[in-house]
């Protein structure tokens, strides 16, 4: 039986320069260790990804990220599961 521990939370953001991912990374970094594990803005691909293990849910990833004025939008989850 496996047990979801965390799973990995993609958006694509509208990032126009790399000041806009600074801002992101901003809002995120706060959010670790409150749910947040890890994350990665890619400026280049317009991808945030974002690891939290529960109760963080893409909704409050989401409004953070949108709390920097960007257009964001949850595009995939990737579960992470163990045995």
């Amino acid at each position: 039986m496996s047990l979801l521990e965390s799973q990995t939370y993609i958006f694509d953001v509208d990032m126009n320069c790399n000041g806009c991912s600074k801002g992101i990374e901003r809002v995120l970094e706060p959010l670790k260790g409150h749910g947040v594990e890890k994350y990665e803005v890619s400026f280049d691909k317009k991808l945030v990804r974002v690891t939290c293990s529960s109760p963080m849910s893409a909704e409050e990833v989401l409004t953070a990220i949108q709390k920097t004025g960007k257009v964001a939008t949850l595009v995939n989850i990737e579960p992470m599961l163990s045995k």
